[in-house]
């Protein structure tokens, strides 16, 4: 299995959109991209959302870390009654 792990680049300035700034990929990205083991589109969807966490882009995987059950954000996940936490400041 073959994984690429994208990151936001660091800011120089708050009003850059650390999204669409441009970065340097390393020298040998392109050897890794290139191999038939590899799935392109995934690559190009990984370097695109530049989520930060490792993406299988083995060709014919599916675009997760891991077979391991999605992981829900604290965010948008609703809690479930007697497991709610309380945070104070």
């Amino acid at each position: 299995m073959r994984y690429v792990e994208v990151h936001r680049p660091l800011s120089a300035e708050e009003q850059q959109n650390v999204q669409t700034m441009p970065y340097t990929l390393p020298a040998g990205f392109t050897q890794f991209k290139d191999n038939k083991a590899v799935d392109q589109k995934l690559v190009d969807k990984a370097l695109y959302r530049r989520a930060g966490y490792p993406v299988a882009v083995s060709s014919g995987a599916t675009p997760t870390a891991s077979n391991a059950p999605s992981v829900e954000s604290a965010q948008n996940g609703e809690p479930e009654q007697g497991n709610m936490l309380r945070a104070t400041q």
